[in-house]
Protein backbone atom coordinates (compact mmCIF):
# COMPACT_ATOMS: atom_id res chain seq x y z
CA UNK A 1 0.00 0.00 0.00
CA UNK A 2 1.38 3.66 -1.04
CA UNK A 3 0.30 6.75 0.24
CA UNK A 4 -0.44 9.40 -2.19
CA UNK A 5 -0.87 12.25 -0.12
CA UNK A 6 0.52 15.64 1.00
CA UNK A 7 2.87 14.83 4.07
CA UNK A 8 3.30 17.80 6.98
CA UNK A 9 6.34 17.83 9.01
CA UNK A 10 5.96 19.71 12.61
CA UNK A 11 8.15 19.87 15.25
CA UNK A 12 5.85 20.65 17.94
CA UNK A 13 2.89 19.07 18.76
CA UNK A 14 -0.09 19.15 21.28
CA UNK A 15 -1.74 16.30 23.52
CA UNK A 16 -3.40 13.88 21.33
CA UNK A 17 -7.08 12.99 21.53
CA UNK A 18 -8.50 10.08 22.46
CA UNK A 19 -12.03 8.67 21.68
CA UNK A 20 -11.95 6.78 25.38
CA UNK A 21 -11.03 9.82 27.37
CA UNK A 22 -14.37 11.52 27.60
CA UNK A 23 -16.20 7.66 27.43
CA UNK A 24 -14.14 7.27 30.98
CA UNK A 25 -14.03 11.27 31.58
CA UNK A 26 -10.67 11.66 32.12
CA UNK A 27 -9.63 14.88 32.62
CA UNK A 28 -6.67 16.87 30.95
CA UNK A 29 -4.59 16.30 33.53
CA UNK A 30 -5.01 12.56 32.86
CA UNK A 31 -7.15 11.67 35.77
CA UNK A 32 -10.88 9.96 35.93
CA UNK A 33 -13.16 11.13 38.49
CA UNK A 34 -12.51 7.91 40.18
CA UNK A 35 -8.50 7.88 40.23
CA UNK A 36 -8.72 11.22 42.02
CA UNK A 37 -11.44 10.01 44.69
CA UNK A 38 -9.60 7.02 45.32
CA UNK A 39 -6.44 8.59 45.74
CA UNK A 40 -7.95 10.89 48.08
CA UNK A 41 -9.64 8.31 50.10
CA UNK A 42 -5.93 6.62 50.73
CA UNK A 43 -4.55 9.71 51.99
CA UNK A 44 -7.45 10.75 54.21
CA UNK A 45 -6.60 7.29 55.90
CA UNK A 46 -2.89 6.96 55.86
CA UNK A 47 -0.33 9.72 55.72
CA UNK A 48 0.46 11.05 52.17
CA UNK A 49 3.86 8.91 52.15
CA UNK A 50 2.08 6.09 53.30
CA UNK A 51 -1.08 6.56 50.39
CA UNK A 52 1.14 7.59 47.46
CA UNK A 53 3.20 4.32 48.24
CA UNK A 54 0.25 2.46 48.52
CA UNK A 55 -1.28 4.58 45.18
CA UNK A 56 2.49 3.33 43.08
CA UNK A 57 1.54 0.08 43.57
CA UNK A 58 -1.56 -0.39 42.64
CA UNK A 59 -1.84 2.07 39.38
CA UNK A 60 2.09 1.67 38.70
CA UNK A 61 2.02 5.34 38.72
CA UNK A 62 4.55 7.82 40.89
CA UNK A 63 3.14 11.12 42.19
CA UNK A 64 4.56 13.68 43.93
CA UNK A 65 2.81 15.03 47.07
CA UNK A 66 2.31 18.22 45.79
CA UNK A 67 0.43 17.01 43.50
CA UNK A 68 -1.77 14.43 45.51
CA UNK A 69 -1.89 17.81 48.31
CA UNK A 70 -3.61 19.62 45.08
CA UNK A 71 -6.13 17.18 44.86
CA UNK A 72 -6.86 16.61 48.44
CA UNK A 73 -7.49 20.60 48.55
CA UNK A 74 -9.73 20.39 45.36
CA UNK A 75 -11.73 17.56 46.94
CA UNK A 76 -11.96 19.41 50.02
CA UNK A 77 -13.38 22.75 48.79
CA UNK A 78 -15.95 20.68 46.86
CA UNK A 79 -17.05 18.58 50.00
CA UNK A 80 -16.82 22.32 51.69
CA UNK A 81 -19.22 23.83 49.34
CA UNK A 82 -21.58 20.92 49.24
CA UNK A 83 -21.56 20.65 53.35
CA UNK A 84 -22.02 25.11 53.37
CA UNK A 85 -25.28 24.02 50.22
CA UNK A 86 -26.88 21.25 52.68
CA UNK A 87 -26.40 22.96 55.81
CA UNK A 88 -28.49 26.33 54.32
CA UNK A 89 -30.87 23.51 52.50
CA UNK A 90 -31.23 22.16 55.89
CA UNK A 91 -31.85 25.21 57.72
CA UNK A 92 -34.37 26.98 55.40
CA UNK A 93 -37.96 26.92 56.56
CA UNK A 94 -40.48 27.42 54.16
CA UNK A 95 -42.89 30.25 54.04
CA UNK A 96 -46.58 29.81 55.27
CA UNK A 97 -47.30 30.27 51.81
CA UNK A 98 -45.72 27.11 50.84
CA UNK A 99 -47.29 25.05 53.10
CA UNK A 100 -50.97 26.71 52.98
CA UNK A 101 -51.19 28.02 49.42
CA UNK A 102 -53.20 31.67 49.38
CA UNK A 103 -52.71 32.57 52.86
CA UNK A 104 -52.29 36.35 53.58
CA UNK A 105 -49.48 37.34 56.13
CA UNK A 106 -50.53 40.40 58.76
CA UNK A 107 -47.76 41.97 61.01
CA UNK A 108 -47.92 40.65 64.13
CA UNK A 109 -46.00 42.53 67.25
CA UNK A 110 -45.98 39.98 69.42
CA UNK A 111 -43.12 37.78 70.65
CA UNK A 112 -41.23 35.99 73.82
CA UNK A 113 -38.08 35.89 75.86
CA UNK A 114 -36.84 33.18 78.06
CA UNK A 115 -33.38 33.89 80.31
CA UNK A 116 -32.30 32.04 83.12
CA UNK A 117 -29.18 32.54 86.11
CA UNK A 118 -28.06 31.25 89.15
CA UNK A 119 -28.71 33.24 92.56
CA UNK A 120 -27.30 32.88 96.11
CA UNK A 121 -29.46 33.10 98.61
CA UNK A 122 -27.88 34.17 102.02
CA UNK A 123 -28.03 31.60 104.43
CA UNK A 124 -29.39 29.21 102.20
CA UNK A 125 -27.45 27.99 98.62
CA UNK A 126 -28.09 28.70 95.17
CA UNK A 127 -31.47 29.28 93.07
CA UNK A 128 -31.98 29.57 89.71
CA UNK A 129 -33.85 32.35 88.45
CA UNK A 130 -36.06 31.88 85.26
CA UNK A 131 -37.38 35.07 83.44
CA UNK A 132 -40.07 35.06 81.02
CA UNK A 133 -41.05 37.71 79.02
CA UNK A 134 -44.48 37.82 76.80
CA UNK A 135 -44.45 41.00 74.24
CA UNK A 136 -47.88 42.03 73.16
CA UNK A 137 -47.82 44.93 70.17
CA UNK A 138 -45.82 47.83 70.11
CA UNK A 139 -42.99 47.61 72.53
CA UNK A 140 -43.34 50.30 74.61
CA UNK A 141 -43.81 50.83 78.67
CA UNK A 142 -45.81 48.82 80.31
CA UNK A 143 -46.27 46.53 77.10
CA UNK A 144 -44.16 43.81 78.53
CA UNK A 145 -45.08 41.05 81.23
CA UNK A 146 -42.19 39.88 83.39
CA UNK A 147 -42.65 36.76 85.56
CA UNK A 148 -39.69 35.72 87.79
CA UNK A 149 -39.82 32.31 89.07
CA UNK A 150 -37.39 30.90 91.67
CA UNK A 151 -36.39 27.60 92.05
Amino acid sequence: MKWNGPITIVRIVGKGFFPLDQQLRINRQGWSEQVEQQLVKLITHNSYGEALETYEELAGIRLPKTTAWAKVQHRGEQLRKNQRAEAERAAALPQVQEIVPGTQLAAVNKGASMDGAFVYILGEEWKEGKNVSRIKGKVSAGAVDRNLYLQ
